[in-house]
């Protein structure tokens, strides 16, 4: 006769296992599957940002960006506690995937709209800004969830565009293109822009930026 107690811890382990997978035990956000390497020293640290400013912004002391805190198509929910930032997420609230031309236009229309934290000039960030958001130490997302918070769904692990044009030429040239940056994994990516070109063209994420 089989002996269950026996059992027991390897049931536990291929439960523990199988939760971790779908997202944690008490159904996480797909972006608490997050790893980062604690070895390794923190690319975008919480503490070089100030989060004081305005709501829904944040400003990165390093480079002097101030930036969104959700992507755009989300709204902030600070969890009734502004100074606690733990439970902080992102909830979805309007279109939050765009062609490029189309991110560009966005970003004006968000202005329009009354953009967010009392600023009205907001804009696509160019792929070296957008660069500097990476936490090159982890991935699922390459970001610090502290400072940019979980939207519950892979809004933060695809694609995000910049507004910077990929330049290409030579026999490899197969139409206009534009860069954009993986946060699944920290990398760049060039992303076909035509509707008319052999790949047509594909709607990404968007993050906006100012100068402050």
């Amino acid at each position: 006769m089989r002996n269950s107690t026996m059992n027991k811890p390897i049931r536990i382990a291929l439960a523990l296992m199988a939760c971790q997978v779908m997202g944690g035990l008490n159904a996480q956000p797909l972006e608490s599957t997050q790893n980062c390497n604690a070895l390794l020293t923190a690319t975008t640290p919480t503490s070089r940002y100030d989060l004081s400013v305005a709501s829904g912004t944040v400003l990165d002391t390093q480079v002097n960006l101030m930036w969104q805190r959700c992507p755009l198509g989300y709204q902030l929910n600070d969890g009734g506690s502004a100074d606690f930032l733990d439970d902080d997420h992102c909830e979805l609230s309007s279109t939050a995937e765009f062609f490029w031309d189309e991110a560009l236009l966005a970003a004006q229309d968000h202005n329009n709209g009354g953009g967010v934290g009392g600023f009205t000039d907001w804009r696509l960030p160019n792929a070296h800004e957008l660069a500097t958001v990476i936490e090159r130490r982890c991935h699922h997302p390459a970001l610090n969830l502290t400072v940019f918070p979980h939207t519950g769904d892979f809004h933060l692990l695809g694609n995000f565009w910049s507004a910077t044009p990929a330049l290409e030429q030579g026999s490899s040239f197969v139409g206009p293109r534009a860069r954009g940056w993986n946060f699944r994994f920290g990398t760049t990516f060039r992303s076909p822009i035509d509707p008319d070109g052999p790949f047509g063209r594909e709607v990404q994420a968007v993050r906006l930026v100012r100068d402050p």
